[in-house]
């Protein structure tokens, strides 16, 4: 895999994937999503004020994890004719897709737990910022191997796009065994940096050039099935 810095293509790709979801009608699932949360966070049993958050967060960036291949109805195809390895492409997704959760986490944090009726402690907010660490590549990486056998299209309310986001949040709550782990049962939340190294590395070395090297093989049969 080429490792060398991103260069201008892959930066326009990262700022032009960002421009493309605010811009697309999708971007506005953020305010019955933020509705929902809101009510959420008057849920007495969530073990943290964050947990709302999450939800709708990931709920909202379903389509930038799960569906990374059309965030355009012809984008697979405009792709393949790029003067770029797909290595660097997915690369370039991926980022902006960190860069989307890493801004957007704080403004729908602030705007749900401002009417959240429990009070956020600075430990909470500690733990919930070690939380999106921990499960950030590993989501990320059963996004890319999604978007691969389960390619969309179209992304909006449709059946699809509601499955994508309930398997979304079960990966979620899965991949959450790690955080407890190391929180709870260990009582080490340092481990989660330590988690977090361990898979920016597994992303970086095996997840790009593995989803890379699937599209190549089956961008075909994709383009035609779905």
């Amino acid at each position: 895999m080429n490792t060398t810095l991103l260069n201008r293509k892959e930066q326009t790709l990262i700022t032009t994937e960002i421009k493309q979801f605010f811009l697309h009608r999708r971007s506005l699932h953020l305010i019955p999503l933020m509705m929902a949360g809101v009510l959420l966070a008057f849920w007495p049993y969530f073990s943290s004020p964050f947990v709302p958050v999450i939800l709708v967060l990931f709920a909202w960036l379903e389509p930038q994890f799960n569906n990374i291949l059309f965030r355009t109805p012809l984008e697979l195809e405009s792709l393949s004719v790029l003067p770029l390895e797909w290595e660097r492409i997915i690369r370039a997704k991926n980022i902006a897709t960190i860069f989307l959760v890493l801004v957007m986490f704080p403004v729908v944090a602030a705007t749900i737990l401002y009417f959240s009726p429990t009070v956020v402690t600075s430990e909470q907010t500690g733990k919930a910022a070690l939380y999106i660490l921990t499960v950030l590549f590993p989501l990320i990486h059963v996004g890319n191997m999604r978007s691969v056998q389960h390619p969309r299209r179209e992304t909006g309310w449709q059946f699809d796009d509601i499955a994508g986001i309930a398997e979304l949040l079960i990966s979620v709550a899965i991949l959450s065994i790690s955080f407890l782990i190391f929180t709870e049962m260990l009582n080490a939340p340092a481990l989660c940096v330590v988690y977090f190294v361990a898979t920016l590395i597994f992303w970086s070395r095996y997840s790009i050039p593995k989803t890379a090297e699937l599209i190549e093989a089956s961008k075909t049969d994709i383009c035609m099935n779905v």
